[in-house]
Order: C-alpha cells, then sequence, then structure tokens
C-alpha cells in the first residue's frame, strides 16, 4: 500500500525580500515616530525650564531693584545716606542722592541701598556688615552668565544661560517722581525705575525644531532668526525704584 508523502514549502526567495523590504518600512516608521516625539519633548522641556528660570529671575531681581534708595533712617537727606562716589569695579560713578546706574559695559546695573536691619544678607548671602550705603552689581558676562557682587566681593553667577541683556532707566525730568523717558544711560533726572530684557537660551544647541524666529527686546517691530536650534525666550519686565516714587 502507497502512502501519500506530503511535502512542506518554505518561503520563496521572492517572498523573503518582500517581508524584509516591509518590515523596514515598518521599523523606519516606528523610528521615525520615537524621534519626532523625542524632539518634541525635549523642545517643551527647555520652554518649560526656561519659562521657570524667567520667573525665579525677574522675581530675583524685582527683589533686589526694589531695595534701591532704601535709607536705615528715614529722616536723612538722600545725599548723606548715599554721598558722592566715584566710579570703581565697573560700576559708574554716582552724584550725591543718586542709587541706580548703568555698568561701563552697558550690560549691566548698579544699585546702592543701606540695610534694612542687622544681619541682612546680599545678593551673594552674606550678612551686609556695615550701616552705611552698599553697592551692588548685577552684569552679564561673555559666557552668558548673570553676575552679582556686593561688598567688595568677588561676582558670582545668579542664573546661566542669558544670551543678552538691555537696561534702559526711566528718569523724572521735573521732579514729580513719574517716569518721563527711558533713557539707556541718562545724565540728567533722578531714576525713578529700571526696566530690563533679557534672552535666554536653551544649554543644549540641539533642541528647537527649527531656527526661531524671536523679538528681543520685546518691544522690538524686527525679529531675529537664531543661528543655531536653541530655544530662545524674550523677557522683558520694568521694576520701580520705589523708595524714590514712592
Amino acid at each position: 500500500m502507497r502512502h501519500k508523502i506530503d511535502f512542506q514549502a518554505g518561503l520563496s526567495l521572492v517572498e523573503l525580500l518582500i517581508a524584509l523590504v516591509v518590515s523596514a518600512f515598518l521599523i523606519l516608521g516606528v523610528t521615525q515616530i520615537y524621534i519626532d516625539n523625542k524632539s518634541s519633548y525635549l523642545a517643551q522641556q527647555a520652554v518649560g525650564e526656561l519659562q521657570g528660570n524667567s520667573r525665579f529671575a525677574l522675581r530675583f531681581l524685582e527683589q533686589l531693584i526694589m531695595k534701591a534708595g532704601y535709607k536705615s533712617l528715614p529722616q536723612d537727606s538722600r545725599e548723606m545716606a548715599f554721598p558722592a562716589l566715584v566710579a570703581q569695579g565697573g560700576c559708574p560713578s554716582f552724584a550725591a542722592g543718586q542709587v541706580v546706574g548703568v555698568t561701563s559695559s552697558g550690560k549691566g546695573v548698579c544699585l546702592r541701598y543701606q540695610r534694612r536691619s542687622v544681619g541682612e544678607l546680599d545678593c551673594l548671602g552674606a550678612p551686609i556688615s556695615v550701616s552705611a550705603a552698599i553697592t551692588t552689581k548685577i552684569e552679564l558676562s561673555s559666557n552668558g552668565e548673570l553676575l552679582c557682587s556686593a561688598q567688595g566681593s568677588a561676582s558670582q553667577a545668579m542664573f546661566s544661560g542669558v544670551s543678552d541683556l538691555q537696561i534702559v532707566l526711566g528718569v523724572d525730568l521735573n521732579s514729580d517722581r513719574i517716569v518721563d523717558a527711558y533713557i539707556a544711560n541718562p545724565t540728567v533726572g533722578s531714576v525713578v525705575s529700571v526696566r530690563m530684557a533679557f534672552l535666554q537660551r536653551s544649554d543644549n544647541t540641539n533642541v528647537a525644531l527649527g531656527k526661531q524666529d524671536y523679538n528681543f527686546p520685546l518691544s522690538s517691530a524686527a525679529s531675529t532668526t537664531a543661528v543655531d536650534k536653541r530655544v530662545y525666550r524674550s523677557t522683558q519686565s520694568t521694576f520701580t525704584v520705589r523708595n524714590y516714587a514712592q
């Protein structure tokens, strides 16, 4: 009695090649989706970090600038509390009574104030050791760090990732304690407010989905196209020198 022999045939070479091609397209598609999602996540994460840094930086600057012109003894005249001071350490010369000035680099601001109480800390976290007015300097360094120095101490970085900084001072020209003009480096009038704009950038050079267009400062009508794929964020705020404006 003969038995029928069943033969099992495998994939042909053509079928195998077609399967490999289809699999390759599927793998490429999944890989591209993963890469796109990762790029979007990194870009969103960078934006979130810059937003958080902006809020923290603005709060820090606001608290510091609001101290400008503070006198521990209200009965003292402004000229007595803040005598004339020669230019030093990158800060400009101050006339008697003057408490705010732009640094010699144009990328920072110097403030003068007296401590409110014994044990008060300066911007570096050190106790203010004297009752006389101290000078605090905030300035952008060449490597994108916002530096702060006080009481003759060496500057320390408060923030990093700052691409540019612009400062203009609101000046009262007729002694009514209201801003009459914003000037980069005023020679007349009293400073009532400080308008500060800074451009932040992500640490990673390749996180943006494309080269960004941004306005710096925010009031600028012309936009700038970034030279790389960093994430940029332009921030601007105006701080009142309340010890003069009040």
